[in-house]
């Protein structure tokens, strides 16, 4: 893919961002939609799995993040899922069941991590993160944690997104701040 395809790829996705309502903590039909901007957020140290056993990680140390409470009102499969605006932003998601704590072991109550989801097709996948067919239960309080992978890098891995949560049809929810 060429440099000015891949431009054009995130002009699109920043006008995408812009068109998008930002969500409040009102009940709305599913997919619900969020928005954000992880530049100048807090800091934590991110989760990683080595042999499925989950640790935290070096090159996820101090790693800015944006944390949404979600609630659902049916149980059922759900899709998680984040795109990225910059180009390189190579963006991690999480899903915590009850609460997270940024200042404490990134692996308590974490549910599923997800890394790399190729959108476009062009085979890198950074561009998107996608937590797929994950079971929710209606009423149970979850946190969708929306960073990057890199931290200590000349090019952290934050600023805007956009997502979506995706369920069974009819279903309701909220995810907010």
């Amino acid at each position: 893919m060429n440099v000015s395809h891949r431009l054009s790829i995130g002009a699109a996705l920043c006008l995408f961002l812009w068109s998008l309502p930002t969500v409040s903590a009102q009940e709305s039909e599913v997919p619900l939609q969020f928005v954000g901007d992880t530049s100048d957020d807090p800091l934590f140290q991110r989760a990683f799995f080595l042999n499925g056993a989950c640790e935290p990680s070096l090159a996820g140390d101090g790693v800015r993040f944006d944390a949404l409470d979600l609630i659902v009102d049916t149980s059922g499969s759900y899709v998680i899922q984040t795109e990225y605006a910059d180009v390189g932003h190579d963006g991690y998601l999480y899903l915590y069941r009850e609460s997270f704590d940024p200042e404490g072991d990134p692996c308590e109550n974490l549910i599923v991590a997800a890394d790399d989801f190729d959108v476009d097709g062009d085979g890198l996948g950074t561009e998107a993160s996608r937590i797929a067919e994950i079971k929710l239960q209606a009423g149970i309080r979850y946190v969708v944690v929306v960073t990057g992978f890199r931290a200590n890098d000349a090019t952290p891995d934050e600023g805007p997104y956009a997502g979506f949560v995706e369920g069974p049809a009819g279903a309701r929810g909220t995810i907010s701040p």
